[in-house]
């Protein structure tokens, strides 16, 4: 029997994670009420609008990932999630840039060593270009 992947949840950290996700409140207006959305025993979430999944993708998966995932495949995501975040800031510096442009390509190595290759196309190695064009173009 092969072992699971690092980065792949077994049946019960699913469901733990869809009930932390349903017990979540937020303010009014912020985001979708998620208890409604969420299909615990099915391990699903369904019937969210963009908004909500970039509230997840930005600001709760990796707090709700954090006991659940192995530690380094944890840390590499939290290093892509912090990389996205800084290079999409409204006040970057050219100092900021410069670390950004140093970071992604230890960042990107680092995911390859944990995803699989069927992960990674295009997109993920173009946050290698984002930081110089940042530097030429001013914020992204």
């Amino acid at each position: 029997m092969k072992p699971s992947a690092p980065f792949a949840l077994n049946k019960e950290q699913k469901k733990s994670l869809c009930k932390w996700i349903k017990s979540l409140k937020f303010l009014d207006d912020y985001a979708s009420n998620f208890s409604w959305c969420v299909d615990v025993q099915g391990e699903k979430l369904h019937g969210l609008k963009s908004h909500d999944y970039h509230i997840i993708m930005e600001k709760l998966l990796l707090v709700a990932l954090m006991e659940l995932l192995h530690t380094n495949v944890w840390k590499a995501s939290t290093e892509i999630n912090k990389f996205v975040k800084d290079s999409c800031s409204s006040r970057i510096q050219v100092d900021d840039v410069i670390l950004l442009e140093e970071s992604i390509s230890k960042i990107v190595c680092k995911l390859e060593k944990y995803f699989p290759h069927a992960f990674f196309n295009v997109m993920e190695y173009l946050s290698i270009h984002l930081p110089s064009k940042g530097r030429v173009g001013g914020p992204i």
